[in-house]
């Protein structure tokens, strides 16, 4: 939700972690639904002019960085839960996010939101070139980590 804030240039607050969409057996219906809602936000008409947020961040920039933040966080999903993460034709898209995730790299990995850049192999493919400069290994097949959803019990 907070990044659908920016994209109106409302204000947010990302200190707190909702657990909304994560609570109870039909989170994935809720998900979709907050996913369209964030696709709608950012292709409204001027959602990337201008500047959004209190630090004045460029709006294309904030728009980007949502993507990045859905694309690499489904990929970590599916990816510790066994199941396959395709994307087909959108290499342009995922060139951009390469551009943003090298635009922030060097505050995210200070802070540790980036891990440092993985080597991914020579020929990889853009999906595997971008995983690998946000610091994850696009080719770990390790066990599945434990996946704890919000407002569930770790057994």
């Amino acid at each position: 939700m907070e990044f659908q804030k920016l994209a109106a240039k409302g204000e947010s607050d990302f200190s707190a972690t909702p657990d909304r969409v994560g609570a109870g057996p039909d989170w994935r219906e809720r998900f979709a639904e907050e996913t369209d809602r964030l696709v709608a936000a950012w292709s409204a008409p001027g959602a990337e002019a201008g500047t959004a947020g209190a630090w004045k961040t460029p709006a294309g920039l904030v728009g980007s960085m949502a993507l990045l933040d859905l694309a690499v966080r489904v990929w970590d999903l599916a990816r510790a839960t066994g199941q396959e993460y395709r994307v087909d034709d959108v290499d342009p898209v995922l060139e951009r996010l390469a551009g943003t995730v090298a635009e922030l790299a060097p505050t995210a990995r200070s802070t540790g939101v980036f891990a440092e850049p993985v080597r991914v192999a020579e020929g990889a493919s853009a999906l595997e070139r971008l995983l690998g400069q946000a610091g994850r290994d696009p080719y770990w097949n390790g066990p599945a980590p434990a996946v704890v959803l919000p407002g569930t019990v770790e057994g």
